[in-house]
């Protein structure tokens, strides 16, 4: 039986295989879904669980906003000023929805998102996340990450775990492990015989993080997985709610 629910709002699962999520901190936030071709704004609310259907679900903090966002497969998002991303699919089977009142029980997920522009900050406990990028797609492991999109390039800095990142332009890879971090650029373009230009592939610049670098990075991690971590999900009359915890 789980006790003392700080907050239980929630928002009905109507597909077992939809995915949930919970916004547990939001300032200057919006979330848009698009809905019969057309896109409409939804009340964000602090301590509510949302879930994503079929429809694409973007998320954007304006200058000055922040949100925590945490998803049911144990992935945590936070999204720094001038951040957008974007929930492509969330497939999330749950294995024990007849039962209640307890936690989610799940053998398998699949989380593909976007992050279009700015800071994102991931705490991911079990490797089911995809996340595009303008230049690359990320796969990371269980962890914790740094990614910063802008228009010039992506920067991935790994505190606590592997993360891989595969160019959208090549058959590339690269696998960064805890401490490294890596700058992605386009490279120069490249003139063909018959006149044509293009980019064989994207510039990757990998290096060891320096000790100041790696101390800002950890602590801003660190800080944000302690202030999510009370955040569980569970079923209550059959459906997937995200509850904090004392």
């Amino acid at each position: 039986m789980i006790k003392h629910f700080i907050s239980l709002i929630f928002f009905t699962l109507t597909l077992l295989g939809d995915g949930t999520f919970y916004i547990n901190k939001s300032k200057e936030t919006e979330i848009e879904n698009v809905k019969n071709n057309k896109i409409e704004k939804i009340e964000i609310v602090v301590g509510k669980s949302y879930y994503v259907n079929t429809n694409n679900i973007s998320l954007s903090t304006s200058t000055n906003g922040e949100s925590s966002v945490v998803f049911s497969n144990d992935i945590l998002f936070k999204l720094n000023q001038n951040t957008k991303i974007q929930i492509d699919t969330f497939d999330h089977p749950i294995k024990n929805i007849e039962n209640q009142p307890e936690t989610i029980i799940y053998a398998e997920s699949e989380l593909q998102s976007s992050l279009l522009e700015g800071e994102l900050e991931v705490v991911v406990k079990n490797p089911n996340l995809i996340l595009g990028t303008m230049m690359t797609t990320i796969v990371p492991k269980s962890g914790k990450y740094f990614i910063k999109v802008d228009e010039k390039s992506v920067t991935v800095a790994s505190i606590e775990g592997e993360i891989k990142l595969l160019d959208t332009f090549s058959k590339k890879e690269v696998t960064l492990k805890t401490g490294d971090i890596v700058v992605v650029v386009e490279a120069p373009k490249l003139t063909g015989r018959n006149g044509e230009v293009f980019r064989k592939q994207h510039l990757f610049n990998v290096r060891k993080m320096e000790e100041d670098e790696s101390k800002f990075f950890s602590s801003a991690l660190n800080d944000t997985q302690k202030q999510n971590e009370n955040i569980k999900f569970a079923i209550i009359d059959k459906k997937v709610v995200g509850i904090k915890i004392n």
